[in-house]
């Protein structure tokens, strides 16, 4: 294997040669990039409008210096993402009726030296002990837990703390910590709840009970349809996998659990609210409300999606998929709702066909063939692996809720994603079949095999 499947050593952390691990350096170097992804994780909702963008995350400027603390060839991948992305819109212009924008020009550079600086920093991270690990996972989960916790409790000590939302079952305020709103929340806690429902003993191995308790405790102070959702999907997503290989039981009790998740969300007004307006074309949502505003934002993005698909098959313009809202009856009924989640459909998938197209769609269905094969035949034997296969995770989850391609852990869970399936899709398998039984590593497979050829 050549060019970026061989350097990009299998983010799914299989790879144990010594030539592939990164060179040692000082320990505050090491830690550099555990603390910019942390940043990306954590303060996205930390915004400031840059070159006809709005909302542009504060970390995005600590980007270039990142180049500056990673291996060389993080340059090249930036490069070779931006003329890839930048050949693929130019093809667009094919098509009848596109036409470029600033926000594309900017946003595919961007983009590249985002994801190419993430892919970069998760390498540093396989470096690291499984303690480290631990040791920074429980940190990000434990900034998230005290930060709204410290709202809660300003709330009931009489400070005035600006939330638009309130707990379905609690019926106290709704705080969102690092994050603009509990939907944030959900997305930045995606990794654990998917860890914990795929491979709870590793789970409590490694974070521990109290981790586990944290995430509990966090579902239930900031519980909103998506944190639901992603319940639900998570345990789809390895009922799925479990399917794959034939385990019918664990298949039918997932299904199960997820039926049961369903009923109980169901029950509650507000979810139920946000659920059904998806699904019934009522023409009474159709009022501005809280309760049917999400619900709204859905079907909007669904709708320019649509459209996107018969009239732009390739997608339109990069970081413009605001250009179809005119097409989207949703869009018609105020001023409000015509800029309402404009720009991103409120889904990555809405997003993501909009603006990307065919090559989306091929992204989407490769991703999750692989990352279900993955879950199916390949358990991680490492717990660097595990993690990896949690922040894969992320890109299926974004597809409940989603802004931009910056926001919140989507960029992690997207480089980790990329990267995995550039690292030589087809020729992993084979080596991964002769290493799966012995739980060895892939360097130890290969070794193995040209072992048994010699």
């Amino acid at each position: 294997m050549s060019g970026i499947g061989q350097v990009s050593n299998n983010l799914d952390g299989t790879n144990s040669s010594a030539n592939s691990m990164p060179a040692r350096r000082p320990d505050y170097l090491r830690y550099i990039p555990a603390i910019y992804l942390g940043a990306i994780w954590l303060t996205s909702s930390f915004v400031a409008p840059f070159a006809g963008f709005e909302n542009v995350p504060f970390y995005v400027i600590f980007a270039p210096l990142m180049f500056f603390c990673l291996p060389r060839r993080i340059v090249t991948y930036a490069i070779l993402m931006t003329l890839a992305l930048g050949a693929y819109e130019a093809l667009k212009a094919i098509q009848p009726g596109f036409s470029f924008s600033t926000r594309g020009l900017i946003g595919i550079p961007a983009f590249a030296c985002i994801i190419s600086t993430v892919f970069g920093s998760l390498e540093v991270l396989r470096s690291y002990t499984d303690k480290e690990l631990v040791a920074w996972l429980r940190t990000i989960l434990l900034l998230i837990f005290l930060f709204i916790l410290a709202q809660t409790i300003l709330s009931f000590l009489g400070f005035e703390i600006p939330t638009r939302y309130r707990n379905y079952v609690l019926g106290i305020n709704v705080y969102s910590g690092f994050f603009l709103e509990p939907s944030h929340v959900a997305m930045a806690l995606s990794p654990f709840i998917f860890m914990c429902i795929f491979r709870i003993d590793q789970f409590l191995k490694y974070l521990g009970p109290s981790s586990l308790f944290l995430l509990i405790l966090l579902t239930v102070l900031c519980l909103s349809a998506t944190i639901m959702a992603l319940w639900a999907l998570a345990f789809l997503m390895v009922a799925t996998s479990r399917l794959l290989k034939g385990n019918i039981f664990y298949t039918i009790l997932a299904c199960t659990v997820i039926v049961a998740i369903g009923i109980v969300s169901l029950t509650v007004p507000q979810i139920y609210a946000r659920v059904a307006g998806v699904f019934l074309n009522n023409p009474a949502m159709y009022d501005l409300s809280d309760l049917n505003g999400s619900s709204l934002a859905f079907l909007k993005g669904l709708e320019m999606t649509a459209y996107s698909a018969v009239h732009f098959p390739l997608g339109v313009a990069f970081e413009n998929m605001s250009v179809l809202a005119p097409h989207a009856f949703v869009s018609t009924l105020s001023d409000f709702f015509y800029t309402l989640n404009s720009n991103d459909g409120t889904s990555l998938l809405f997003k993501g066909i909009c603006e990307l197209g065919a090559l989306f769609v091929c992204f989407s269905v490769a991703g999750a063939f692989y990352f279900l094969r993955c879950l199916a035949w390949y358990p991680p034997a490492k717990f660097y692996s595990l993690v990896i296969l949690c922040f894969q995770f992320v890109v299926f989850a974004h597809f409940i809720r989603a802004t931009t391609y910056f926001a919140g852990i989507l960029p992690i869970g997207l480089a980790s994603l990329i990267f995995a399936l550039l690292s030589g899709f087809d020729s992993r398998y084979g080596v991964k079949r002769a290493g799966r039984s012995h739980g060895i590593t892939r360097y130890e497979a290969l070794n193995e095999r040209a072992h048994i050829s010699r």
